[in-house]
């Protein structure tokens, strides 16, 4: 029988979480004031060490640091559900003076939720493909 915590878990395996650094094609023209960031700059990029598993209802950590200074960096999370289904969120966010971003202290500039809100990025996932036939089972862990 399954442990029913390993069951509700949530896997970052399974998940893809991108970082895009400034215009990133994403949008397609750079606004006000933006400059395009130099190859050079995406090899310093890292995200802080993630939990392999956690429970739905526990906050993983999302933080991202090397960015540079004041630069707009949108994160993406992208999942799977168990039908093969596509559920996606973004946000953008500013790093700070030392490069760093901390989900769980800054508030998006834009994306799919507003606020400070640790796991904004998980809840506000929704489907970027044709929903199938039958049933939806949610995002792979929900």
């Amino acid at each position: 029988m399954r442990d029913p915590a390993r069951v509700r878990s949530l896997t970052l395996g399974v998940m893809v979480l991108l970082a895009v650094l400034g215009d990133g094609g994403h949008p397609p023209a750079l606004g006000e004031g933006e400059t395009p960031v130099p190859p050079e700059s995406l090899a310093t990029v890292q995200f802080d060490p993630v939990p392999a598993w956690a429970l739905v209802d526990e906050v993983t950590p999302l933080r991202l640091r090397g960015a540079p200074a004041g630069q707009t960096v949108t994160l993406r999370l992208r999942s799977r559900d168990g039908r093969g289904r596509t559920w996606e969120s973004h946000a953008a966010f500013r790093a700070a003076s030392d490069g760093r971003i901390d989900v769980a202290t800054d508030a998006p500039l834009s994306g799919t939720y507003e606020g400070v809100d640790p796991t904004g990025l998980f809840w506000s996932r929704a489907p970027t493909d044709a929903p199938p036939e039958g049933p939806s089972t949610g995002p792979t862990g929900m």
